[in-house]
């Protein structure tokens, strides 16, 4: 879980450098903020080049305006970054192994290209009815587009600014040309965080490409997304005349509520999925018999608090001989497992009132997760009651599975909370399958 959240924290720890260097005079608490952003995330790497831009710009700020007292003082501020950059990247990669997992192959320069795009793009995805990797490339490339022509408009209008004042803080003679003014914090803002999030996006495109394009844009990439759409939001009301901005908060207003409520249906059913993997989990890992006892060691219940499910009211239920009637299931092995699919399961709302499949051998009983058939087309986009229609598969994992052979159930979850449990005829063999060990690269 850590692995997935880190690229919420370490977005947090960036952006907050980038804002006490670009609106203030808080050296000491970005230092500090930077080296968290280090310590969350590998991509937090980019925020010493990037801080250290940054003090170069508001170096040339105070030399356009002949502030020597401050051009030193900023010299100082600038060795200060450079060796607690050198410190913390050394201590950083001390030990540091390539992971093994990472694929050799990092596709071809088409799919690198569509991969940083799509990367950049992510947050188009519950705006699609048909391909999400393909409205996230788009939206992506129109992304980048504009955020080029942001940051090279700000930089032709201060181009005078950074040119003089660079001459002057390595004493190259110059004359002053009178259109020098400082760089307004909002486009130092600007200029930190998109090259951050361009930045990771080429690194994740670079890195992860070779997994599969269409991982680029799984849930945990897209705050990059989010947050430099929201980053060209806040820069055009920013730079925009008065009555322009209000028209442009309005759409964005009305923009981000869209987008929140088709995030929303888009990824219901993926969440009420995860809920459902981490109940079953939870059932999985304490009872581990043919008995509805706990197995949970007195240790263990110390510093475990069980969360409630859905099958604590009646855990017997799991347990029992099933009902007379069979409910008629389809099974198919695949390289991944056994596939289980259902056409005739109704959703009665949207949380437990659905079907669970239940593993049974002699020796002990698994619960497993299902997903529930979705509805195509945009009426599903738009509202919760039009997600789901009749069926649901499920997917077992052999390595999820003691060595024998079981019996499959289907457990149906009334409204109410009632558990009905019904046979299916049908069997699976697991073999049992050894756990290779965990590569790491500490």
């Amino acid at each position: 879980g850590m692995a997935a959240l880190q690229n919420f924290s370490v977005v947090f720890w960036v952006v907050l450098t980038v804002y006490w260097l670009s609106y203030s005079n808080r050296w000491g608490l970005a230092i500090v903020s930077a080296v968290l952003a280090t310590l969350t995330s590998g991509n937090g790497l980019l925020v010493w080049p990037i801080g250290f831009g940054l003090l170069l710009l508001r170096m040339s700020g105070a030399a356009a305006q002949l502030n020597t007292k401050s051009t030193n003082r900023s010299k100082w501020i600038s060795v200060v970054w450079l060796l607690a950059a050198a410190l913390v990247i050394t201590l950083y990669f001390v030990g540091f192994k390539q992971p093994a997992g990472n694929p050799p192959d990092r596709g071809t320069i088409t799919n690198l290209l569509k991969g940083w795009l799509a990367f950049t793009g992510a947050a188009a995805e519950p705006l699609s009815v048909g391909s999400a990797l393909s409205i996230s490339i788009r939206l992506g490339a129109l992304m980048v587009l504009a955020t080029l022509g942001c940051v090279g408009w700000s930089l032709r209008t201060h181009w005078s600014t950074i040119s003089h004042a660079v001459q002057h803080v390595f004493r190259i003679r110059t004359t002053k040309s009178g259109n020098e003014k400082p760089i307004p914090s909002i486009t130092l803002f600007l200029w930190g965080c998109t090259a951050f999030i361009i930045g990771t996006a080429v690194i994740v495109a670079w890195t992860r490409t070779g997994f599969g394009i269409d991982l680029i844009i799984t849930s945990r990439y897209k705050i990059y997304s989010l947050t430099l759409l929201a980053l060209l939001y806040v820069y055009a009301v920013g730079r925009l005349s008065h009555r322009s901005a209000r028209w442009m908060g309005a759409v964005g207003a009305v923009g981000s509520l869209l987008i929140a409520w088709l995030s929303y249906n888009s990824f219901l059913s993926e969440t009420i999925w995860w809920r459902h993997w981490m109940l079953t989990s939870q059932f999985n890992s304490m009872y581990g018999t043919n008995q509805p006892i706990s197995q949970l060691d007195a240790v263990t219940k110390q510093y475990r608090s069980p969360a409630p499910a859905f099958y604590n009211a009646d855990l017997a239920a799991l347990y029992r001989a099933g009902e007379p009637t069979t409910w008629p299931v389809y099974v198919a092995q695949t390289p991944a497992g056994f596939v289980v699919q259902d056409g005739q399961m109704v959703v009665s709302d949207q949380r437990d009132s659905r079907a669970f499949v239940v593993a049974r051998s002699p020796k002990r009983t698994y619960l497993f997760p299902t997903r529930q058939n979705q509805n195509l087309g945009g009426r599903a986009r738009f509202w919760p009651v039009n997600t789901f229609t009749t069926g649901f598969t499920a997917t077992i994992a052999p390595i999820d599975l003691d060595a024998g052979t079981y019996q499959l159930f289907v457990l149906t979850v009334a409204t109410g909370g009632q558990l009905t449990l019904y046979p299916t005829g049908q069997t699976i063999a697991v073999a049992g399958q050894s756990v290779a060990p965990l590569q790491k690269n500490w």
